[in-house]
C-alpha cells in the first residue's frame, strides 16, 4: 500500500519514537511535538485521522492535559512503518503496487534505440 507523504510521515515518526514498544497501545504525545512531522500543522492531525480511519494507528483525543493526543500503532500500521523505514524496502513497496510501469520505460528506450537505428540506416 502506497500511502500519502503526509501519512508516510506520521507513520514513520510513531515507528521511530516507539517501535515495537508503541504497538496496540496508544501513548501520549504533545500536539506541538506531533505537528512538527509536516509542513502543516493541520495535515499531521489530518494524517493521522485517516490513518485511523484505514485502522492503522490508534487515536484518540485527550482532554487531561490540554494539546495533547493519544496515538499508536496497530500491527498493520507497524508492518507498513516498518517497510517506510529503510529507503531499500521502500522503493520495493513503490515498485510492487507500480509493478507494470518499469515494463514500459524499457519498450520505450528499447523502441527509441531501435527508431535511431533505422534512421541512421536510412540516411547512410
Amino acid at each position: 500500500m502506497w500511502l500519502p507523504r503526509n501519512e508516510r510521515k506520521v507513520l514513520h515518526y510513531l515507528y521511530s519514537k516507539d517501535g515495537s514498544a508503541g504497538l496496540g497501545s496508544p501513548r501520549r504525545r504533545s500536539l506541538a511535538d506531533f505537528q512538527t512531522i509536516c509542513s502543516d500543522k493541520n495535515s499531521a492531525e489530518a494524517a493521522a485521522s485517516i490513518l485511523n480511519e484505514r485502522k492503522l494507528v490508534i487515536l484518540r483525543e485527550t482532554d487531561e492535559p490540554k494539546g495533547h493526543i493519544d496515538i499508536g500503532l496497530r500491527v498493520e500500521g507497524y508492518d507498513l512503518a516498518r517497510q517506510y523505514s529503510h529507503w531499500f524496502t521502500r522503493s520495493g513497496l513503490w515498485f510492487r503496487e507500480h509493478k507494470d510501469h518499469w515494463i514500459w520505460l524499457i519498450v520505450s528506450f528499447l523502441g527509441g534505440v531501435l527508431a535511431s537505428l533505422v534512421v541512421q540506416w536510412l540516411s547512410d
